[in-house]
């Protein structure tokens, strides 16, 4: 998905589902103190839904959320790592596997 159409999926989820005016893609949300630890777990979530992709808790950071802009290109990002992987979802396709398929 390009990321004008994630960053919208974003900023529908600050209004309709956090209730919270979405600001421009390069405010610091965290600086601006616009989300709360609530708040941040019910976006992740609302991605999650919205989007049908899982975000590694593991290795997020902070600083990945701290613009919208930057949360787009986390899912952009991500989503691109999750069409690398193979049928069964086990990792990258190698090379090999890809020189096989045709692709």
């Amino acid at each position: 998905m390009p990321e004008a159409d994630v960053i919208a999926v974003i900023e529908r989820i600050f209004n309709e589902t956090l209730s919270i005016t979405p600001p421009a893609p390069d405010v610091d949300i965290i600086d601006a103190a616009l989300l709360d630890s609530l708040g941040l777990v019910t976006l992740l979530f609302e991605i999650e839904q919205e989007l049908g992709l899982q975000m590694p808790l593991e290795s997020l950071e902070v600083d990945d959320f701290r613009s919208i802009g930057l949360i787009a290109r986390l899912i952009v990002r991500l989503q691109a790592e999750e069409q690398g992987k193979d049928f069964e979802g086990e990792g990258p396709v190698s090379a090999d596997m890809k020189g096989a398929l045709g692709t």
